[in-house]
């Protein structure tokens, strides 16, 4: 989803169609370098292992995707929370030529990861 109006998600638990809990936090935007385009994705980390937190493009956390037969959604929400942590407003920029995407935060703290 292109950035170009405001967008609402409903933070808690959600199931992905495969199995496994998540839990969602908020979105971010994601800026790609490269292209200067803004995409608004799903922030969100498994719950049945530590393997920290992800970053979904939001028409694909959303979509709904054709299984077994079956038209299903990716994601499913399970159960609404709010959480302590509000990750929403967060930016994350990447950039294929560098292979790097920078998260940086409402109070400015700025995260490399390659």
């Amino acid at each position: 989803m292109k950035k170009t109006q405001p967008v609402k998600i409903s933070t808690g638990i959600y199931t992905h169609f495969k199995g496994g809990s998540y839990a969602v936090f908020g979105i971010c935007v994601m800026e790609d370098i490269d292209s200067n385009q803004d995409d608004v994705c799903v922030i969100y980390k498994p719950l049945y292992n530590e393997s920290g937190y992800w970053v979904r493009p939001y028409d694909m956390f959303f979509e709904t995707i054709f299984d077994a037969g079956h038209m299903k959604s990716r994601f499913s929400l399970k159960t609404s929370a709010v959480y302590d942590t509000v990750l929403d407003g967060v930016r994350v920029t990447h950039s294929e030529t560098l292979d790097k995407f920078n998260i940086e935060t409402k109070d400015g703290c700025l995260i490399g990861v390659k």
